[in-house]
C-alpha cells in the first residue's frame, strides 16, 4: 500500500524521530529526476507537495496527481496549485509574473523543509494554531532564513543536504534548474541507490507502518532458502509415488537431495515429469475399450480432419476447435441480424420523435426569451432580472486575488467579461448572499489599494461603477495596504486582506 509523505512525516512525529538523511537523499534524487523528465516534455507540475509524493514498502516512489499539470512553450503565468507551496514570485504583480519549471524546484524545496521541521515553515513556531498562512509570508519569503529556522538544533544531522536545500529555495533569478541540481554532492550521492536499498534504509527506519514491514520481512524470511522449499516440494511428490518406502532428507554440499532406502543409485525424476505422468495416466483411465493407451481420442477438429473424408452423419456433429458447433454459430447469427432489422424501426421512430420535441422546445423558449428577457446567460450562470445580469458562484481553498482571476478567466471574448460581483442595492445583496447561503466568506468586487485607508471612501468597485450601497460590518478603517472586502455569514461586508488564503465562496458578475 502507498503512503504518502506526509503519512510518513506523521509516523516520524508520533515516534519521536527524525526522519533519515538517506531517506531523503534518494527522495530527491527520484523527484528532481521526475521533474528533470517532465521538462524535458514541456509539462510542469504546479502542485508539489507532500501528499503529492508517494513511497511503498517496496520502494518505489511515485509522483502523482498531475490534475493541475500543463503544456508550456517557454513560461506560463496562470495560477495553480497550493498557495502555500507557491514561490515567492507567484505573488508578484497579482499573479501575472511568468514562471518556469523553477516553481516546482521551491515547492519541493518547501516539502522537504516541512519534512524536517515537522510543521508549515512559514509557522513562527512548531505546532502554532492557525487556519491560514498569509500571502505575505509567502510573497516575503527568504529561504536562506527558512532553512536557518527549519534546521535549528538539527544542523550535524542534515549538513549535508543544506547547500541542496538554498539552491532550491534561492530567488527565482538565482535559482537552479535540475541540471545543476542533479551535480549537487548531496544528489550525486544517492543517485546511484536502488530501490532495495531505499527499502532496507526505510525497514531499519522503522518509519514505515509496522504491519506492512513486519509482514515484508516475513515473505523476505520465508523464501531465504528456495532450495529447502524446493526440496519439500520433491519430498511430497516422492511420497505420493511411493507411500510405502521411507524417504530420508538428505543434502551434501553438492545439493543431492532426497534418497529413498533401499536404493543404491536414486534418480529423482523432476517436477514436470511427474505432473506429466500422473496426467498421461488420469488421461488413460477416460480411454475406451479397444484404443491404444498413448493415442487418447481426440474431439474432431476442423483443422485437423479438413482432409479426411467423413460421413454426413459426423460432418453434421463438426465441432470447431474453440468448442462450439458450426450450425451454432450460424444460428446464433441469423438470430441477431433478425433482433436488429426488427428492431430498428422502434429505434428511427424514436429518434424521430426525439427530434420533433427539440425543435419545439427550442422554438417555444426562444418565443419566451423574447418576451420575458433579454436573458443571453450560459448554462452555469443564473439571471437575476433586477439587475439585469448573469451571475455564476464558484467554491474553493483561495485568495482574493485568485477569485478575482477565476471570474476575469472565464470568457475569452471582448463582449463578454465577467468580474467579481459589484453589488448596487439591498436587493442584489440579499441576491448575492442567497448564491451561497452556507458560506462564511464570500469574496466580492470591492476593494481598496495600497495606500493610505481611512474609511469606506477609499473603497471602490473592481468594475469601476459607482458606489451608491454599503452594508458594512464595522467602519472599515485600517493603517494601510491593500485589503479586500467579503461578505460574512450574516451577510455583513468586513475587510480583511487581499492575499488571505481561506475556504472561500466567490460571485462572479457579467452583462449579458
Amino acid at each position: 500500500m502507498d503512503m504518502s509523505l506526509m503519512d510518513l512525516a506523521s509516523q516520524s512525529r508520533l515516534k519521536k524521530k527524525d526522519l533519515p538523511v538517506p531517506v531523503l537523499g534518494y527522495l530527491s534524487f527520484i523527484v528532481i529526476d521526475t521533474l528533470e523528465q517532465c521538462i524535458k516534455r514541456r509539462i510542469i507540475h504546479r502542485d508539489i507537495k507532500p501528499t503529492n509524493i508517494l513511497i511503498n514498502k517496496n520502494g518505489l516512489v511515485k509522483l502523482c496527481d498531475f490534475g493541475q499539470a500543463r503544456k508550456i512553450i517557454d513560461e506560463a503565468s496562470t495560477l495553480k496549485g497550493t498557495p502555500q507551496y507557491w514561490p515567492p514570485e507567484c505573488w508578484d504583480n497579482n499573479g501575472e509574473t511568468e514562471y518556469d519549471e523553477r516553481r516546482d524546484i521551491w515547492s519541493y524545496g518547501i516539502t522537504i523543509l516541512e519534512l524536517i521541521y515537522g510543521d508549515s515553515p512559514y509557522k513562527d513556531y512548531r505546532g502554532q494554531q492557525i487556519d491560514w498562512i498569509s500571502g505575505e509570508h509567502v510573497k516575503n519569503a527568504n529561504g536562506r532564513q527558512l532553512v536557518e529556522k527549519c534546521l535549528e538544533g538539527k544542523e550535524k544531522i542534515y549538513a549535508e543536504m543544506r547547500s541542496f536545500l538554498l539552491q532550491t529555495l534561492e530567488t527565482y533569478i538565482n535559482r537552479r534548474k535540475y541540471d545543476v541540481l542533479k551535480k549537487d554532492k548531496f544528489i550525486q550521492t544517492y543517485s546511484i541507490w536502488t530501490p532495495e536499498m531505499f527499502k532496507k534504509e526505510l525497514e531499519l527506519s522503522e518509519l514505515m507502518n509496522d504491519s506492512s514491514t513486519t509482514s515484508n520481512r516475513l515473505s523476505m524470511e520465508s523464501i531465504d532458502n528456495p532450495q529447502e522449499k524446493k526440496l519439500s516440494l520433491v519430498q511430497e511428490e516422492l511420497m505420493k509415488l511411493h507411500p510405502n518406502d521411507n524417504i530420508s532428507s538428505q543434502s551434501d554440499d553438492t545439493g543431492s537431495p532426497l534418497i529413498p532406502s533401499g536404493q543404491n543409485t536414486p534418480r529423482i525424476p523432476s517436477l514436470e515429469s511427474q505432473r506429466s505422468s500422473q496426467s498421461d495416466n488420469s488421461r488413460s483411465l477416460l480411454i475406451p475399450p479397444g484404443q491404444e493407451s498413448g493415442n487418447p481420442p481426440r474431439r474432431p477438429c476442423l483443422e485437423s480432419q479438413s482432409n479426411e473424408t467423413l460421413s454426413e452423419d459426423s460432418k453434421s456433429r463438426l465441432v470447431l476447435c474453440h468448442g462450439m458447433s458450426k450450425k451454432y454459430i450460424l444460428r446464433s447469427l441469423a438470430i441477431v441480424v433478425f433482433l436488429l432489422l426488427l428492431s430498428s424501426p422502434i429505434y428511427i421512430w424514436y429518434f424521430l420523435l426525439r427530434e420533433h420535441e427539440k425543435s419545439e422546445t427550442t422554438t417555444t423558449s426562444h418565443s419566451t426569451l423574447s418576451t420575458i428577457s433579454p436573458r443571453k446567460c450560459l448554462d452555469s450562470f443564473s439571471y437575476f432580472p433586477a439587475t439585469k445580469a448573469c451571475y455564476y458562484v464558484n467554491y474553493g481553498n483561495s485568495t482574493w486575488k485568485m477569485a478575482r482571476f477565476e471570474c476575469l478567466g472565464l470568457f475569452r471574448y471582448p463582449h463578454r467579461i465577467a468580474d467579481l460581483v459589484s453589488i448596487h442595492n439591498e436587493t442584489e445583496d440579499k441576491y448575492v448572499k442567497e448564491l451561497a447561503p452556507d458560506s462564511k466568506l464570500i469574496a466580492i468586487g470591492l476593494y481598496a489599494s495600497d495606500g493610505p485607508i481611512s474609511s469606506e471612501v477609499d473603497y471602490k468597485w473592481v468594475d469601476s461603477t459607482p458606489k451608491s450601497y454599503t452594508n458594512w460590518k464595522t467602519e472599515p478603517g485600517v493603517k494601510g495596504g491593500e485589503h479586500c472586502v467579503y461578505k460574512e455569514l450574516d451577510g455583513k461586508w468586513n475587510v480583511y486582506d487581499c492575499n488571505k488564503v481561506a475556504d472561500i465562496a466567490y460571485v462572479c458578475k457579467h452583462y449579458p
